[in-house]
Parts: structure tokens; C-alpha cells; sequence
């Protein structure tokens, strides 16, 4: 016998259930996880009975929409960032959903992501896209919990590395590897200013984080550039603020 047996008294019941009692249902269900066939699993994704991250709150919905992408967080805590974060593509289920229901969720394909896995997939394609003081909110998480998230997937250092989420004075996104120590005298004798360094409204606090992300602060590294724009200016008799 199937778990449920009258699909459109379910669909149109739950969703009128308290928050509470639709957890209940949920938890339910997880004690008969093993003994869920295709055709049930196909109903329950059309149940409003899974808590997501929504507009920095929780709400109930289905997971039938195959717009979206679902996941689960592997994080005894959701970080600020996430519960903030706005997707057209993805929903986040609560840690408590995930608690009460692991099995169902893997069985229905809602599949774990780590929170650097959360950064590389969703926040940093459309990180330029993001408002500055969200840009720097992210940064700030992934700063404080640097060696954490490098652990938590292997692409992460390698992509953070890569990232173009610093809008210089120049308008152009660029990497921190692109930019040169502002405290180094010597470079404001060879490279432009607005393309070539922090931006000003750079905290001060973040530039530790910055050399971590392979900011420029040698000078014998990098000669051939130097090079380069020293020929440029003697070629064009033009000298940088």
C-alpha cells in the first residue's frame, strides 16, 4: 500500500497545516524513507512540506519547480550570508528540515553542499553583480573562514584566487593578484593608480586578506612587468600619478 493514497487531498491539506505539523508529517515520513517508490516520491516533492531560505526568513514550499536547484547545507549553522543571500535558482532547505528528514531528501535528489561549494556554484559567478557592501560581506565570511573553506572543497582556494570581485578606480573588476601594494612607494612610480591598486573604498582591514589572495608586495617578482611599463612610459614620454 502506498504511503498516500488520495494524492489530491494531501496536496490540498498541507499546505493549511501549521509550520509545526508539517514537520511532524515530514518527520513521519523519514520513518518510512526505505519503503518510498517513485510514484509517492513524485507527490511528496508537490507537498508544501519543506522549509527553505527565502528573503532572509523561512517558509514552507514544495519542490516540484524545476526552475530551481535544491539543496541541503552541510552546517550545523546557516551563515548570515546564506539566509541572504537572492538567487533566481536556488533554494536552501533549513538545517532543520535536513535534521529531521536526511533520508527522504537524498532519496528525492535534494543533495548536501558545503558552504564552499554554496561560494563557488552560487556567489561567485554573479559576485560582480552583487552591491558593494554585499560584495564585501561575502569577502569578510570568506576571509574569517579561509582555511575552513579551502578544506571544504577542493576548487575553492584555486577559484578565490581567481576571482574579479575588486572594482578598481578605473571601473574594471580584477582580482586581488592583479593589484599592487599600496603601501610600496615604488609602485605609484610604474603603474596607474585607478587600474593598478586597492580601490578606495577598500577597507584597510581587508588588505591582509588581499596579500593572502596573492596581492602584489614584491618588487624583484616582477621585473618583466615592470619592464613593461617602464619602456611604455619612456616610449610614450608620459610619467603616472
Amino acid at each position: 500500500m502506498s504511503l498516500f493514497e488520495n494524492s489530491e487531498m494531501c496536496v490540498s491539506g498541507v499546505d493549511s497545516l501549521e509550520p509545526q505539523q508539517k514537520l511532524l508529517i515530514l518527520s513521519f515520513i523519514e520513518t518510512r524513507a526505505v519503503e518510498l517508490e517513485e510514484n509517492t516520491l513524485e507527490l511528496l516533492r508537490s507537498l508544501p512540506l519543506f522549509e527553505v531560505i527565502e528573503d532572509d526568513t523561512y517558509k514552507f514550499t514544495d519542490i516540484a519547480q524545476r526552475k530551481y536547484s535544491y539543496h541541503s547545507i552541510t552546517s550545523s549553522t546557516t551563515p548570515q550570508i546564506v539566509l541572504e543571500f537572492h538567487s533566481s535558482n536556488l533554494k536552501i532547505l533549513s538545517h532543520r528540515s535536513v535534521e529531521i528528514a536526511n533520508t527522504t531528501l537524498k532519496k528525492l535528489g535534494i543533495h548536501s553542499l558545503s558552504i564552499s561549494s554554496f561560494f563557488t556554484r552560487y556567489v561567485f559567478p554573479v559576485i560582480s553583480e552583487m552591491p558593494r557592501t554585499k560584495i564585501l560581506e561575502s569577502m569578510r565570511h570568506c576571509k574569517s573562514k579561509f582555511r575552513e573553506l579551502c578544506s571544504g572543497e577542493e576548487d575553492f582556494e584555486q577559484s578565490i584566487m581567481n576571482l574579479k570581485w575588486i572594482q578598481c578606480g578605473d571601473g574594471t573588476f580584477r582580482s586581488a593578484h592583479e593589484l599592487f601594494d599600496p603601501n610600496v612607494p615604488l609602485f605609484f612610480s610604474f603603474f596607474e593608480k585607478k587600474s593598478s591598486f586597492p580601490p578606495t573604498w577598500m577597507p584597510r582591514d581587508m588588505f591582509d586578506f588581499l596579500k593572502t589572495l596573492g596581492m602584489r608586495t614584491f618588487l624583484s617578482m616582477y621585473n618583466e612587468s615592470l619592464a613593461h611599463y617602464t619602456q611604455h612610459s619612456n616610449h610614450t614620454g608620459t610619467t603616472m600619478d
